[in-house]
């Protein structure tokens, strides 16, 4: 009896202490291949720039950190390097830049211009009031070489710097999406007939809280965010300059201070639209 149960002991030991099985190994793998996938997502995620922005949602400034000082080759002879928006310039343009400066647009730009009559010739305004995104390609103004639309009339000016400020007048009708289709076509074709300028997009400024509220005539300071975030992407893919004049005048709580506005809440004051003058003199890409 005792040697049956010593020949069974060693039986026993001859065993393995744990039976192998390839299921087992098969689970094991799957859940490890999970664990790094998950790990994949994640980490794509936090690094994802859309997914940021919506995780925090939009800030005061009209352009987000993570498209602040863009850069890029660009595709014309006038520039080797783009960085947007512009940054403040070392050198301060004076009075004589506006010489070889065109200030295309709505009113907006008109008003800009009549801040500085001495040094801003008219010549050089391709505005008008009737002048909007929605119809800046095919529009027709008077100005200087006569009658024509106005991709033309700069053609003809023969101007080194041209700056662009569209959608004041359409924000509160148009879509995002067609006021920027409407804006890179009129980019495209201006970069086409004149490919040695420096064309300036310049960003929207912000309205006031009490604009904000208005029952007709309310725009957004969140569209107008949007959409000059739209514009500089515009700009950086046509390797054309951003000029981000809306940061400039906000205030703390990210919309236009009542003492930059008139009473009605629509207009900016002429000392603003001399803001936007000498911002423009000290924004240069020289």
């Amino acid at each position: 009896m005792a040697k049956n149960f010593v020949e069974d002991l060693k039986k026993r030991k001859r065993r393995p202490a744990v039976k192998f099985r390839f299921s087992m190994l098969v689970f094991i793998f799957t859940i490890t291949l999970g664990v790094f996938f998950a790990m994949h997502i994640i980490e794509a995620n936090i690094n994802d720039e859309e997914f940021i922005r919506n995780l925090y949602g939009h800030d005061n400034s009209s352009v987000k950190n993570s498209d602040i000082n863009s850069s890029g080759d660009t595709n014309s002879s006038n520039t080797s390097r783009l960085i947007n928006p512009v940054p403040q310039s070392t050198d301060v343009k004076g009075a004589e830049y506006w010489a070889e400066c065109a200030l295309v647009g709505d009113s907006t730009m008109l008003k800009i211009a009549n801040t500085d009559t001495k040094n801003i010739s008219k010549n050089n305004v391709f505005s008008a009031s009737n002048v909007n995104i929605g119809n800046i390609n095919d529009v027709k103004i008077n100005q200087g070489s006569g009658n024509n639309n106005i991709v033309n009339l700069l053609q003809a000016s023969n101007l080194k710097n041209i700056y662009i400020m569209l959608g004041n007048d359409g924000i509160e009708t148009l879509s995002i999406e067609q006021m920027i289709e409407s804006y890179t076509t009129f980019i495209r074709n201006l970069k086409k007939a004149m490919p040695n300028a420096k064309i300036y997009i310049m960003s929207i400024p912000p309205v006031t809280e009490e604009r904000e509220k208005m029952q007709t005539n309310s725009v957004s300071n969140l569209k107008i965010d949007q959409y000059n975030s739209e514009l500089l992407r515009l700009a950086n893919s046509e390797s054309v300059y951003f000029i981000d004049v809306n940061t400039t005048l906000k205030g703390n709580n990210g919309k236009l201070p009542n003492a930059f506005a008139e009473n009605d809440n629509i207009n900016l004051k002429a000392s603003t639209y001399k803001v936007i003058h000498d911002y423009i003199l000290t924004h240069t890409a020289d």
